[in-house]
C-alpha cells in the first residue's frame, strides 16, 4: 500500500520590502501545550471564534503562513484577520489564509506558521510532547547545546483569489553535519522525515550501500513526485556534533528543483530540510532574539529511528509568483 508524507514547506513569496504587521496576542506565556504527533509533526488545538468546533493544526516552522481549509471552515479563499485561541494565548488579529489544500479524509485543518513563532522564544519538547511560548527562557539547561540558526527569507503571500499577505524573515537556517558534509538546511517540524536534494545524495556517493525504503508520494507545492525513501548514516547539528549525533536518519531525496524557490527567497543555497525523523529526538529552545537554538542531549543516540506509519494523502498550498 503507497504511504503518503506529509511536508509542508516552500511556499513561494512574491518579492516586497515592507515589514509585516506585528503580531497581536493576549494572555501569559509559559504555558506548555501539549500535542499529539501525527506523522512525526507536531499537532495542536485551535480555536477559532467564526468556528463552532476546535479543530488540530500542525505546528510548522517550514510555513510562513497560517493556513486553514476552505473545506472545513465556511470562509471562502482569500486572506482574513481571525481571532483564535492557540499554543496557550489568544490571538485577536490572526492573519488566517483559507485556501481548498487539502482532501476531505485529512485529519488535521490547517498550519500554524512560523510568522507566529519568530515573535517568541519558544520551545519544542519532542520527548514530553509539550511547546511553550515564552517571554524569556526560564533558567537554561546547562546539559543544552547552543546551535546558531540565521532567520532569512520574507516577502508576500499571494493567495488564489488575489489577496496579498506581507510575511517577514521566518526561514530557520541550520548548519548541518551530514556524513562529514557540510550542507545548510531548513528546519521544518512540518516536514515527517529529513529531506536532500538529488545533488547532495549524489556528494555522499547515492544510493551505493544505503538501505532501499521503497518510496513516498509526497505532495508538494512543486507538484506531486515519488520519493526515494532511504537513510543517512549520520546527521548532527555543525555547531554541536558530538552532542547531537543521529545514525540511520530516515530521509527521502527530492529533485533539485524542490529547493529552487526557496534559495530564490532566502538567497541561499539550501539543499536539505531537517524534519520530523531527526529532530523527534530532542527538545529544542528557540533563543529567537539571539539566534540560537538550546539542543538538549537526544533520547536516543546513534539508533535507528522507527519509520512512521503514514496514511495522510495531503497536498500542500498552491504555488505562488515570485517577482524578481
Amino acid at each position: 500500500m503507497r504511504n503518503f508524507l506529509f511536508i509542508s514547506v516552500l511556499l513561494s513569496l512574491v518579492a516586497c520590502d515592507d515589514a509585516a504587521d506585528t503580531l497581536k496576542w493576549e494572555g501569559e506565556t509559559g504555558t506548555a501545550v501539549p500535542f499529539t504527533m501525527g506523522s512525526l509533526t507536531p499537532e495542536v488545538t485551535v480555536d477559532m471564534a467564526t468556528a463552532s468546533t476546535t479543530e488540530r493544526f500542525v505546528v510548522d516552522t517550514g510555513s510562513p503562513v497560517n493556513l486553514a481549509d476552505v473545506g472545513i471552515y465556511p470562509e471562502s479563499a482569500g486572506i482574513y484577520d481571525r481571532d483564535v485561541s492557540a499554543l496557550g494565548l489568544r490571538f485577536p488579529e490572526l492573519p488566517m489564509i483559507y485556501e481548498d489544500w487539502l482532501p476531505d479524509t485529512a485529519p488535521i485543518a490547517g498550519i500554524l506558521g512560523a510568522s507566529i513563532l519568530i515573535n517568541f522564544n519558544w520551545e519544542i519538547d519532542y520527548p514530553n510532547t509539550t511547546i511553550t511560548l515564552y517571554d524569556e527562557f526560564p533558567q537554561l539547561d546547562t546539559a543544552d547545546a547552543a546551535v546558531t540558526f540565521m532567520l532569512k527569507g520574507g516577502g508576500r503571500y499571494r493567495a488564489t483569489d488575489g489577496d496579498i499577505l506581507d510575511v517577514g524573515a521566518t526561514r530557520h537556517l541550520v548548519w548541518l553535519d551530514i556524513e562529514g558534509e557540510r550542507v545548510l538546511a531548513l528546519l521544518d517540524t512540518g516536514a515527517t522525515y529529513m529531506v536532500v536534494s538529488q545533488s547532495f545524495l549524489n556528494l555522499l556517493g547515492g544510493m551505493d550501500g544505503r538501505p532501499d525504503l521503497g518510496t513516498e508520494e509526497m505532495f508538494t507545492v512543486n507538484g506531486t513526485f515519488d520519493a526515494q525513501v532511504t537513510e543517512l548514516s549520520s546527521v548532527a547539528f555543525e555547531d554541536a556534533p558530538d552532542h547531537s549525533l543521529i545514525t540511520d536518519v530516515t530521509t527521502t531525496i527530492m529533485p533539485d528543483t524542490f529547493f529552487s524557490e526557496l534559495e530564490r527567497e532566502t538567497g541561499k543555497v539550501v539543499e536539505a530540510l531537517l524534519g520530523g525523523s531527526y529532530l523527534s529526538l530532542f527538545r529544542l529552545r528557540f533563543a529567537t532574539d539571539e539566534g540560537v537554538i538550546y539542543v538538549s542531549p537526544p533520547v536516543q543516540s546513534k539508533a535507528r529511528h522507527p519509520r512512521p506509519t503514514l496514511s495522510r494523502p495531503l497536498r500542500m498550498p498552491p504555488a505562488l509568483e515570485v517577482i524578481p
